[in-house]
């Protein structure tokens, strides 16, 4: 799954020469961000472009991926309701170990495995995986394809540390 991950960026052009472990970003970069992102720099260069951690990876391995400063707590599926934030960190040793937990919501009962929960702010876990390292807002049709790509379930993660 990871090497058809990564021929879906080569297709699109998004992967350049390596880079931390992953590759820079490709000469069509730009085709998969936001007008939003685009336009807030106007005449100056994107954020991305002065950053140097601004790489793409594909991870094969499972791993964790988390929120950090910029956690919110995922919604419940059935009434999207806000979890409880330490119910959402109490079983992260399982996660780690492939068990994935499930999560009650405090609100309606429901008890949905916690990878089913609503929201890009909270923790996942998983592999093949792709972080864009310090890129700009990517469009959601361009992350609706890379998602089903990678296949069954997917989850989003804003990080920010």
């Amino acid at each position: 799954m990871a090497e058809e991950v990564i021929g879906f960026l080569r297709l699109r052009r998004l992967l350049g020469a390596p880079k931390n472990g992953g590759w820079e970003p490709g000469p069509a970069y730009r085709s998969v961000l936001t007008e939003a992102a685009m336009s807030f720099y106007g005449e100056q260069p994107l954020g991305m472009e002065w950053i140097g951690r601004n790489h793409v990876e594909v991870h094969r391995d499972w791993q964790g991926y988390f929120a950090i400063e910029a956690f919110g707590p995922p919604l419940c599926p059935r009434c999207r309701r806000p979890a409880d934030e330490e119910a959402c960190l109490e079983h992260m040793d399982e996660w780690f170990e492939g068990i994935e937990p499930t999560l009650c919501c405090q609100t309606c009962g429901a008890e949905p495995l916690i990878g089913d929960w609503v929201g890009d702010c909270a923790n996942a876990f998983g592999a093949p995986a792709v972080t864009f390292w310090n890129w700009e807002e990517l469009r959601p049709d361009f992350v609706a394809d890379l998602r089903r790509t990678l296949g069954g379930r997917t989850s989003v993660v804003h990080t920010h540390m």
